[in-house]
């Protein structure tokens, strides 16, 4: 069953506070050369 969630990290609901303000920053960033015969672990995290 798949049930498609807002693209915020974790779902929440917006920014917390100001990029400025911010004590880390999460870019979501897909990473496929573990792997080299098969391409598919940048759909990972929207099956999650």
């Amino acid at each position: 069953m798949y049930s498609p969630s807002s693209w915020n990290f974790l779902g929440l609901d917006g920014f917390e506070t100001n990029f400025e303000d911010a004590k880390f920053i999460i870019i979501p960033v897909p990473y496929d050369s573990t792997v080299s015969y098969r391409p598919g672990s940048r759909n990972g995290p929207r099956c999650i």
